[in-house]
């Protein structure tokens, strides 16, 4: 059972995500080639959110520099940048519409001094609310392309998650259990404090509503939880949180 009011806010927070709406929650995978010193080339990519990173700074090797050196942990010396950009694509849960999301894979570094020039190749904008997690190497792109035999959508307070299993295991169908009985137990819970919230006044009404906020905010942090016992599995997540 997906509770109506949890549902709602998801999904309109994730059509405001989707659509063409350049907000504070949009930004650009970016790549980029590097020439170094010694005549190299090294390609590389990283995220960066509109509100630091404006397209009229991509010809600017200095604001480019900048921004990579100062993307991570601020160390004034090295550039740090991803070497892959893999993108999922994804059917609308009526399967009439398709969505494009990206992701960034193996961490790399360069010294500053190394770099002769660098040149942006191409922005894809974004936003930062969705991302994607699943395929951990290069070669996971392999089975990501073949159509999923299973679909899963639980769906917390603040976030919503597209579960993509490629790959159906005892392992799979374990955590599918989990994520259905876990989401049972709190729609129960939650119906039960609706309704004393509806039929009370005084303090057991305000108590009430507390524990229902607290039992709403606990169900991402649970959802999170379990998804982690996808790792090793070939599953792919697209997750949506919201303001």
């Amino acid at each position: 059972m997906k509770l109506f009011f949890r549902h709602t806010l998801s999904m309109a927070c994730l059509l405001l995500a989707l659509t063409e709406v350049h907000a504070e929650y949009n930004g650009w995978y970016i790549s980029f080639k590097i020439t170094t010193q010694k005549h190299q080339e090294v390609i590389g990519h990283f995220y960066m959110a509109e509100h630091y990173f404006s397209p009229d700074s991509s010809t600017n090797q200095h604001a480019v520099l900048r921004i990579l050196d100062a993307h991570w942990d601020g160390i004034n010396d090295t550039l740090q940048f991803f070497n892959h950009r893999i993108s999922y694509t994804y059917p609308s849960s009526d399967s009439i519409d398709s969505y494009l999301v990206y992701g960034l894979l193996d961490s790399a570094s360069l010294l500053l001094s190394a770099v002769k020039s660098i040149e942006i190749l191409d922005m894809v904008d974004a936003s930062y609310l969705v991302w994607l997690s699943g395929p951990r190497t290069i070669a996971d792109t392999i089975w990501t392309q073949k159509p999923a035999e299973m679909r899963l959508n639980p769906i917390g307070y603040l976030c919503s998650y597209d579960i993509f299993i490629h790959e159906v295991t005892p392992t799979t169908d374990k955590i599918a259990a989990e994520l259905a009985a876990m989401e049972a137990v709190y729609a129960e819970k939650e119906i039960s404090l609706r309704d004393e919230i509806e039929n009370s006044d005084g303090e057991v009404h305000r108590e009430a509503e507390e524990q229902l906020m607290m039992l709403i905010e606990q169900l991402d942090e649970e959802i999170g939880n379990i998804l982690e016992e996808y790792s090793g599995e070939k599953v792919v997540i697209v997750s949506f949180c919201s303001c």
